[in-house]
């Protein structure tokens, strides 16, 4: 990974223990904090190996993000003075409706109000910016995706199962890249840039 100068994203929604966990599971939040230090120990996110460790931030509920600016600034600061912890970039975007996610959203009736919401903040800016244009994501297995929400809905790479030793480059530009709805998530307002 590090002699390939693998570019690491990580999720990381929220700054809150309580928050965290609730999201991606109990004790989560702890866990993440000690995988982010070992990152940073062989030169992820510190700046002296130019190794790139990005991370996702995104609220809990069905609402938009704040400014991605001052959310990054934010994250920055905490989590320099409190664990010692660097990284270059923050992504800051809408919770995407998949997985428990859905399920709430399914379960509480606010699915429908939650898509419609992305999709009157759709911008067409951040079209050109997003994830899937420029990465792909990479199953346990092999199997490639155009994006990690794609791999989660089960959503092949340009639609068709490719494993990674398969591939003799980066997709060619312009490539199809398959979308759903829950593609609105990384177009609202500043988008997942």
């Amino acid at each position: 990974m590090k002699s390939h100068r693998v570019v690491i994203v990580a999720s990381f929604p929220s700054l809150n223990l309580t928050q965290t966990d609730s999201q991606r599971g109990e004790g989560i939040f702890k866990e993440s904090i000690k995988i982010l230090k070992k990152l940073n120990d062989i030169g992820y996110g510190s700046g002296d190996w130019g190794l790139e460790l990005n991370l996702v931030s995104n609220p809990t509920g069905a609402f938009l993000p704040p400014s991605q600016e001052q959310t990054e600034k934010r994250y920055h600061q905490i989590l320099e003075n409190r664990w010692g912890i660097g990284f270059n970039n923050l992504y800051n975007f809408a919770n995407v409706p998949l997985g428990r996610f859905r399920q709430w959203l399914l379960k509480s009736e606010n699915f429908e109000k939650y898509m419609n919401k992305l999709c009157a903040h759709f911008n067409p800016c951040a079209v050109e910016r997003v994830m899937c244009r420029t990465l792909v994501s990479v199953s346990w297995n092999g199997y490639l995706y155009d994006c990690d929400f794609n791999l989660a809905r089960g959503l092949f790479m340009g639609a068709r199962k490719i494993h990674v030793s398969e591939m003799k480059g980066p997709p060619k530009p312009g490539s199809h890249i398959v979308t759903a709805d829950h593609c609105y998530t990384c177009t609202a307002g500043s988008g997942f840039t």
